[in-house]
């Protein structure tokens, strides 16, 4: 869908600032990204639902390179 490529090109080009210390999901990063983009209120845990699942997929295949990798 045209509305998660969107969602990827920017949770992707954001990434670093969120990540909190712990390897999670800085929130109040987030939130601020969302309020930048305007994005409705009802719509906002999607999102993060959107940014965790991405952001656990990275974790995942960066893991499994490093095990391969050794």
């Amino acid at each position: 869908m045209q509305e998660n490529v969107r969602f990827c090109d920017v949770l992707l080009s954001t990434l670093p600032v969120l990540r909190d210390g712990f390897g999670g999901i800085a929130g109040a990063n987030l939130g601020a990204l969302m309020d930048a983009y305007g994005v409705p209120a009802g719509q906002r845990p999607v999102i993060m639902g959107k940014a965790a699942a991405m952001m656990r997929g990275i974790d995942q295949v960066r893991e499994a390179e490093k095990t391969r990798n050794g």
